[in-house]
């Protein structure tokens, strides 16, 4: 589908809501007008209780046999409504009215879950041609061995209650951790047994974390069972309605633990790994990727360190296996951005090739020494410091930083800031954080009792939450500008604020402003402090005014680096010649993002790996262009909307993404990606595709510096196309886990692939107790390959 037919699409469809909203649903929905604000097009509503809301229409990429996603944001009221581009035009006001009903039937539940205490249904609003025919969703698509049962069940099938779920998700990590132990040791035996330089062989999955929502119990999972399993706060940033598609993908029930406005239980989503990582063979540790002296690329695969850090002497906690076809990387967010960088230059690494190239180009007597001096620098902390040393050893520097090459300076200030980061870590080692440190629990929340956030992303709000909520006596100030408008739709922040704002308890400030520089200085009472130097936002007349932030201890929250997955490097960094490395974007038929292949020539013998998952939401800058990566945000802009107070990197949109790319593979014979054209959104917003801060928030650089990026989202479904009006007495009754609606307009019946593959008795989307049927020629999602794109070779 062209771009012309999804904005032909979406203009149909902005056209046609307004009349449907007042000849249809003028008891629920009133006053309704389009609106702009900066390039966010929507129209603005009230409701029956007079509550401003806003609904933005657009089209985009979807499955097969799923017309529309709903993206009903019952915390802000600021609601999605994704049509597929695959859409017939014919069909457009059938879809709308669905969505609105499903919009009018999802605020009315979420209202009466806060009046009366109820669990919202589940099942009434997980798409067009996708109803109650499978309790896993999308995976029913798959082969066989991936359908099993959605977590959250006892053994005889009663559904786990909320006052079973830290014991169940106890029990899940237990079970975890003897599959474990028992999969590393039938690894070691089976070693043992192989000839000197053999090594058991295994298809592979490294990472975990929402991308298990597919995991193929036939691949290895290498896991180190991070985020969710070790972060602080209690509860996740979304409400369970905010996570209503979660259940598409078999992944698990969010509504099974909350009510529609309350945030999913931490424990819920251990819950939901554990046990899928426990359908299969798992290891709980860490891998190492690399090729040997035969070209076969192998996985060190290391058990975690003991409590105190120590290791056992005899190696036991090692076994090596021999890599069979495309391992998947699914690691998560790449490392977080060291305040100071260059965003185009971001590590060390990255640093030391511009002056090398820069000394090669310039035909330097000393570039092939000090090439070699810059490559031999150990990764980690000091490398910064090191390479410094090394050019000015070299007598290289002085000439360097006067050369007035744009690529040189920028690797400088890279550097520079690196190095200077380092140094303030070393003074104030428990105080000078990066926010993984506080999302991974590996801080000490008493060091100090007042902290610095520079950031307004997500990763910086959840370290304000796992502050606050570990130190009761901490202050905590934010340096930053608006929140990400991804935020501003999530109840984390709204609490917050509420709670501990200057209309709360106190212990919430915030300075608008960007940050310039951080030092390590020494008070009039002798104690070490950190001191921000931050300008403000500009004034009407140009000028910024500079500030000044003290604090006991500073968390950085600046975005992440558009990097390879950093398992990937030792694998990347052998290959013979950055020409000898290739990246391809990975779409479906549909246009949905999948995640990106890395293909490595390593002399002939061609290795593929393939990246899905929050990693392969910020691309690789060397390897994939700067067009590679504004097509990934666009894609992602459009089914993953800031709206629904979600990130494509996040839970929902991973696990989406994870069974998007099991159902492509599917339907072929997997044997490598395919690329697809996909219309960009009608109304990016400018943040990070993570979630994390807005451009003007937080970057030390100059706006020419800074790179604008959007965010990704995934987005819900209506459950039918209504032919009829629901009665205004419809009543929604409801048990925990389990609500339905009294009354229910009738609808056409349209089956999913779900319901005629055998996995479940077909049944008609919805409750009307229509026979399921298949749905007319010009409803049913192409499955033509689309335009096939390009390889790039850096």
């Amino acid at each position: 589908m062209s771009e012309r037919d999804a904005e032909a699409i979406r203009a149909a469809a902005k056209d046609r809501l307004p009349r449907l909203v007042r000849e249809e649903f003028g008891e629920t929905f009133r006053q309704i007008e389009q609106q702009r604000e900066g390039k966010r097009e929507f129209f603005a509503l009230r409701d029956s209780n007079n509550t401003p809301l806003t609904i933005r229409v657009d089209s985009g990429p979807l499955p097969d046999n799923e017309f529309v996603r709903v993206y009903g944001n019952t915390s802000s009221d600021n609601h999605v409504i994704l049509l597929s581009d695959q859409l017939d035009p014919r069909d457009i006001d059938g879809v709308l009215h669905a969505s609105l009903y499903d919009l009018e039937d999802k605020k009315r539940r979420a209202e009466r879950a806060e009046v009366e205490g109820l669990t919202a249904a589940t099942g009434h609003n997980q798409g067009l041609g996708l109803g109650a025919a499978s309790d896993i969703g999308r995976r029913s698509l798959l082969p066989e061995r991936f359908h099993y049962a959605m977590p959250g069940h006892h053994p005889d099938g009663r559904r786990i209650s909320r006052a079973e779920l830290p014991t169940a998700a106890a029990r899940a990590g237990t079970e975890r951790d003897r599959v474990s132990r028992r999969t590393f040791e039938e690894l070691r035996r089976e070693a043992a047994s192989l000839p000197d330089g053999e090594y058991p062989k295994r298809s592979v999955m490294i990472g975990g974390g929402a991308a298990l929502a597919a995991r193929d119990p036939d691949r290895l999972l290498i896991d180190g069972r991070g985020r969710w399993h070790v972060d602080p706060i209690q509860r996740i940033v979304q409400t369970a309605d905010h996570m209503d598609h979660l259940r598409t993908t078999g992944m698990g029930d969010p509504y099974q633990f909350a009510n529609p406005t309350e945030r999913v239980p931490r424990p819920a989503l251990q819950l939901w790994e554990n046990e899928i990582a426990a359908r299969g063979p798992v290891v709980d540790g860490l891998a190492r990727l690399y090729f040997d002296d035969r070209n076969r690329l192998l996985a060190d695969i290391r058990l975690p360190a003991d409590p105190d850090g120590t290791r056992p002497s005899d190696g036991s906690d090692l076994v090596t296996v021999e890599v069979e076809g495309k391992p998947l990387i699914a690691t998560g967010f790449q490392p977080e951005l060291v305040p100071g960088v260059v965003r185009g230059v971001p590590t060390v690494p990255d640093a030391t090739d511009k002056i090398s190239d820069h000394l090669s180009a310039q035909s330097h007597p000393r570039a092939g020494e000090v090439a070699q001096s810059l490559a031999g620098i150990p990764a980690g902390e000091g490398s910064a410091r090191s390479a410094l040393d090394t050019l000015e050893t070299a007598g290289v520097l002085p000439d360097l930083r006067a050369s007035g090459d744009e690529n040189v300076n920028n690797a400088l200030t890279t550097l520079d800031a690196t190095a200077h980061w380092d140094r303030t870590r070393e003074l104030a080692p428990d105080r000078v954080l990066l926010g993984d440190q506080v999302g991974e629990g590996r801080f000490d929340a008493h060091a100090t009792d007042h902290w610095l956030v520079v950031g307004m992303g997500g990763t910086g709000a959840s370290a304000v939450e796992a502050i606050l909520q570990e130190n009761p006596d901490a202050r905590v100030t934010i340096l930053g500008g608006e929140p990400a408008f991804v935020l501003q739709n999530a109840v984390q922040f709204k609490e917050l604020t509420e709670r501990h704002g200057p209309d709360g308890d106190g212990r919430l400030s915030k300075v608008d402003g960007r940050l310039s520089s951080l030092d390590v200085v020494t008070g009039t009472d002798g104690r070490q402090r950190i001191r921000a130097e931050a300008v403000g936002p500009k004034r009407d007349d140009g000028t910024r005014q500079e500030k000044t932030v003290e604090a006991g201890a500073v968390v950085a929250c600046l975005g992440r680096v558009p990097k390879a997955p950093p398992v990937l490097n030792e694998v990347l960094s052998q290959a013979p010649s950055k020409e000898a490395v290739e990246g391809r974007l990975m779409f479906d038929d549909n246009g949905q993002y999948l995640g990106y292949n890395l293909s490595v020539d390593m002399g002939g013998d061609r290795h593929e790996l393939e990246v899905t998952g929050a990693a392969s939401r910020l691309l690789p800058a060397d390897v994939f262009s700067p067009e590679d990566s504004d097509r990934v945000i666009k894609v992602g802009v459009t089914t993953v909307p800031e709206e629904a107070a979600n990130v494509p990197a996040g839970f929902m949109g991973t696990a989406l993404q994870s069974v998007a790319l099991e159902e492509h593979r599917a339907k072929g014979d997997g044997a490598g990606p395919t690329s697809g054209s996909s219309p960009g959104p009608t109304n990016p917003t400018p943040t990070d595709p993570l979630g994390e801060a807005t451009e003007d928030s937080d970057s030390v650089h100059s706006d020419q510096q800074r790179s604008t990026l959007s965010t990704p989202t995934y987005v819900s479904a209506a459950q039918g196309m209504p032919t009829a009006r629901p009665s205004s007495d419809e009543a929604v009754s409801g048990t925990e886990g389990n609500t339905r609606s009294e009354k229910k307009p009738s609808v056409p019946s349209f089956a999913s692939a779900a319901q005629t593959s055998g996995a479940g008795q077909a049944t008609a989307s919805g409750s009307s107790g229509a026979s399921a049927q298949e749905p007319p020629a010009h409803l049913r999602a192409s499955t033509s390959g689309k335009d096939q794109g390009h390889g790039h070779r850096r």
